[in-house]
């Protein structure tokens, strides 16, 4: 099952702002929690 990521503008904008190198990291990362919402190693936060 693939999910749908949606970028806010404010958030697309604070990512234009980013040198290349970095931007690239970031979006790959955004790309793969589409394809896995939850990676290996993360935990779920408790409380509320």
């Amino acid at each position: 099952m693939s999910y749908t990521v949606v970028i806010s503008k404010s958030v697309q904008k604070q990512i234009d702002g980013l040198p290349n190198d970095i931007t690239d990291r970031v979006l790959e990362k955004i790309q793969n929690l589409a394809l896995e919402p939850r990676p290996d190693g993360v935990v779920k936060l408790k409380g509320y």
